[in-house]
């Protein structure tokens, strides 16, 4: 798996789409990394799952992520993209009247 940065032969990019979907809001993120999904989605939201060298990263952050976002009644989830992974955020929409989020 090849990050962007550690490729001079392409121009990176980075897409952010905001979608309303009933009463939650999904945030698609997409880039032209070429990253694959291992054979298990999954793995990736596995706690300590990296695909970095030793120390140079927890594999925290995407269990993390998607435990919050379940604790709000939300989502985390991953997509095979025609360039790359989407990883999809979903979260429930907030009433910015009301006193109380959750």
């Amino acid at each position: 798996m090849l990050a962007i940065a550690e490729r001079s032969d392409i121009q990176g990019w980075v897409r952010l789409v905001v979608e309303p979907s009933g009463d939650q809001i999904i945030y698609s993120v997409s880039d032209n990394g070429g990253g694959r999904l291992p054979i298990d989605p999954e793995v990736l939201f596995n706690r300590g799952f990296t695909t970095k060298p030793v120390g140079e990263g927890t594999g925290m952050g995407l269990f993390i992520g998607r435990a919050t976002a379940q604790h709000i009644g939300g989502s985390l989830d991953v997509i095979q993209g025609e360039h790359g992974l989407i990883f999809q955020l979903s979260l429930p929409r907030i009433d910015p009247h009301a006193s109380e989020h959750f």
